[in-house]
């Protein structure tokens, strides 16, 4: 919150399960992925104690990635297949205690403000952990910091988190009609 007032960045939150969230696990899936404060700023305004399931190149960013590693987000390193699927596995047995995490759907941030083509690892992961998704849309956060800057522009950020998908009904085999609601709600 700090960071918010020395950046001049101002929250808006709308969240369509009112603050519920008192069934974890859950699974909050960013649906848009354009700047690196969206995780900075879900620190500021998650309904609910999170990690967040990161890449190594996200990781080793001094001080951001860093102290995300330091409060128990999982790391993983995509180039590395098995290690990928340790990570989310770790995740996954962290959800079934109780954590909740934060990923993004997209396999990359967005370097022109356009979706990326959505991942199903995320989906996996909350089938897998026996969570509920509760997507997340974001506005402004890419005019705050775009892509390939380091300075910090002043600006208003809303955070849209949507109804939680409950995943009871669902099994592995229908990961692509989940994946086509999420894309639904982009």
């Amino acid at each position: 919150r700090i960071e918010l007032k020395i950046f001049h960045i101002k929250l808006i939150v709308k969240d369509e399960n009112y603050g519920k969230y008192d069934k974890p696990p859950y699974l909050i899936v960013l649906l848009n992925q354009t700047s690196l404060t969206e995780a900075m700023l879900m620190l500021a305004c998650s309904p609910t104690p999170i990690h967040i399931l990161t890449n190594f190149r996200f990781a080793v960013i001094p001080l951001l990635g860093w102290s995300f590693v330091l409060m128990g987000s999982v790391v993983i390193f995509k180039p590395w297949k098995q290690q990928a699927k340790r990570g989310v596995m770790k995740a996954a047995q962290k959800m079934r205690k109780g954590s909740n995490f934060y990923i993004s759907i997209e396999g990359e941030r967005s370097q022109d403000g356009k979706l990326s083509p959505y991942k199903k690892g995320p989906i996996v992961l909350a089938l897998e952990a026996g969570a509920k998704i509760v997507p997340l849309s974001l506005k402004g956060a890419r005019e705050c910091l775009p892509y390939g800057s380091w300075k910090i522009q002043p600006g208003t950020v809303e955070f849209h988190y949507h109804k939680a998908i409950e995943l009871d009904q669902y099994s592995y085999d229908d990961r692509d009609e989940i994946l086509n609601q999420l894309m639904g709600l982009a």
